[in-house]
C-alpha cells in the first residue's frame, strides 16, 4: 500500500498543483475578483470616555464618515453595502497634542467577509478638535420684536429663567457672553405661553455655533403678555388755599388723557381716572406752581399707563388781588325808597369806590356792574350821611371798605320824631 501511494510521487503532486491551478483559472473565469468602493461608512469612535474623563472634549473635524475599497470575488462583491462594514478608531490615547487615531475597518457579514481579499480607504485617520471641558453659566434676556395688533400692547414679559449652564469647549464657551430668546408679536392680539430655543452672543453680538455644546435647557419657556388699550380723562379738582390778598385764578393740565392697558374686563370698568382733592394740598400759596402727580398712583395693579409719562403736571395759576379806586359821578347813582312829597339832592359830586380784583379783571372792569344806589326809606328832610349800596361779586371782585355819600332832603312830608331820629342814625 505504501509502495503504492509513494509511486510516482512527482507526478501526482503535478497532477495536483495542475488541478489547482485549472480550478483557480476556471474560478477566475466564472466569478473573477473585483474591486468595489462603498461610500457612507460611519466611523465607531471606541473609548471616548478616557478623553472625558481627563477633562477634555472634542469635536470630530474630519474622518467620522468614509468610502472604502474591497477586493472580493465578483458573486461576493456585487451584495455587498455599508452596513457589512464597520470602522472604528481608538480614542484612548488622544490628547490636545494628539488629535489624530487610525481608523480600522472590518466586515461583519460572516458569510462572506472569508471571501474578502482586501480592504482599503483613502482616509486613514479621524482627526479630531480637542479641548478643555469647561462649563459656565449665562444670562438669558428676552429681544421682543414687532408691534402687536392696532389698539393692543406689550404688557409683561418674563422667562422660565433668565440663567442658562452651558458645557463644551473652552475655547468656544469663552466666546459667549449671553444668551437670547427673541419673538415677533407682529399683529398679535393674543397672549404668548411658548417653549423658545434661545440664541447665543459673543461679545460683537455676533451669534455663536452652539452645535457641539451642551445646554442645561434646549428651552426656555417664554411669557408675553398682549393687552388691549383704551383712552380715559382725567379730573381733578385741586385743594388750594392762598394768602390774603390772593387768588387762584384757574389750573392746567399737561395732558387730560391717557392710555392705559389691561384686561378686557377691567377697562369695561374705567372711563377717568378721579383723582382725589388731596392729590394737590396747597397752603398760603401767594405764588403760581407746578404741581406734579404720578398717576399711577391713582390707578389699580390691573392698568398700566402705556401713552408715556405716568407724571402728570398740574400748573396752579395765583395772582395778587390789586385794588383800583373807581371814580362814580352822582349821576350814576340810584335813589330807591324816598318818601311821597320829599326831594333828595345828592350833594357829593362823585364817589370813590375801591375794588379789589386781579389785574386782569380790572383791565376789563365795567363800574355799570356796582349797580350804585342809596335807600332813603324813612329818611325825612334834613343832611344825612348815607351808605352807599354797591353789588359785590366775589368770585371776581370785592369791596374795599365801605362808601357814604351826603344828601339833602327836602319837602313838606310829615314824620314822626321816632322815623326822623331813626333815620338820623343811619
Amino acid at each position: 500500500m505504501k509502495k503504492i501511494i509513494f509511486n510516482n510521487i512527482g507526478l501526482k503532486i503535478l497532477a495536483l498543483l495542475i488541478a489547482v491551478i485549472v480550478w483557480w483559472v476556471v474560478m477566475n473565469i466564472d466569478d473573477p475578483l473585483v474591486k468595489k468602493s462603498i461610500s457612507g461608512v460611519s466611523v465607531e469612535l471606541r473609548n471616548d470616555d478616557d478623553l472625558i474623563d481627563k477633562g477634555y472634549i472634542y469635536e470630530v473635524e474630519s474622518g467620522n464618515v468614509i468610502a472604502i475599497t474591497v477586493w472580493a470575488p465578483e458573486s461576493v462583491a456585487k451584495e455587498l453595502k455599508s452596513s457589512d462594514f464597520i470602522a472604528y478608531a481608538d480614542l484612548s490615547q488622544l490628547s490636545p497634542l494628539t488629535d489624530t487615531a487610525n481608523i480600522t475597518v472590518e466586515c461583519v457579514k460572516s458569510d462572506v467577509k472569508n471571501d474578502i481579499k482586501e480592504i482599503t480607504s483613502k482616509i486613514q485617520v479621524v482627526k479630531l478638535s480637542i479641548d478643555n471641558k469647561q462649563t459656565a453659566e449665562v444670562p438669558v434676556t428676552t429681544a421682543i420684536v414687532g408691534n402687536p395688533a392696532e389698539n393692543y400692547v406689550i404688557g409683561d414679559i418674563s422667562i422660565s429663567q433668565n440663567k442658562i449652564e452651558i458645557t463644551g469647549a473652552a475655547s468656544v464657551i469663552e466666546k459667549i457672553v449671553r444668551a437670547e430668546i427673541k419673538y415677533d408679536v407682529s399683529n398679535m392680539m393674543q397672549s404668548v405661553n411658548e417653549m423658545v430655543t434661545p440664541v447665543f452672543y459673543d461679545e460683537n453680538n455676533n451669534v455663536v455655533d452652539t452645535g457641539a455644546i451642551q445646554l442645561s435647557r434646549n428651552s426656555l419657556r417664554l411669557s408675553v403678555v398682549i393687552n388691549p388699550t383704551k383712552w380715559i380723562g382725567i379730573t381733578i379738582n385741586p385743594s388750594v388755599t392762598v394768602a390774603d390778598d390772593y387768588k387762584m385764578v384757574g389750573y392746567s393740565l399737561s395732558f387730560d388723557q391717557v392710555k392705559i392697558a389691561g384686561t378686557q374686563e377691567s377697562l369695561a370698568n374705567i372711563s377717568a381716572i378721579d383723582l382725589p382733592s388731596d392729590a394737590i394740598e396747597l397752603t398760603d400759596v401767594t405764588e403760581s406752581q407746578d404741581c406734579v402727580v404720578n398717576l399711577a398712583n391713582y390707578l389699580k395693579a390691573s392698568y398700566k399707563i402705556v401713552s408715556g409719562t405716568t407724571e402728570l403736571t398740574v400748573h396752579i395759576d395765583i395772582e395778587p388781588m390789586v385794588v383800583k379806586s373807581y371814580i362814580v359821578r352822582k349821576n350814576g347813582i340810584a335813589v330807591n325808597n324816598l318818601g311821597d312829597g320829599l326831594e333828595a339832592q345828592i350833594e357829593d359830586s362823585y364817589i370813590e369806590v375801591k375794588v379789589k380784583a386781579i389785574q386782569e379783571v380790572h383791565d376789563s372792569f365795567n363800574m355799570d356792574v356796582l349797580n350804585p344806589n342809596i335807600d332813603l326809606k324813612g329818611y325825612g328832610p334834613g343832611e344825612y350821611e348815607v351808605p352807599v349800596i354797591l353789588s359785590e361779586d366775589l368770585n371776581n371782585y370785592i369791596l374795599a371798605g365801605n362808601v357814604t355819600i351826603k344828601v339833602n332832603i327836602t319837602g313838606d312830608a310829615v314824620e314822626t320824631d321816632a322815623e326822623t331820629e331813626a333815620a338820623r342814625k343811619r
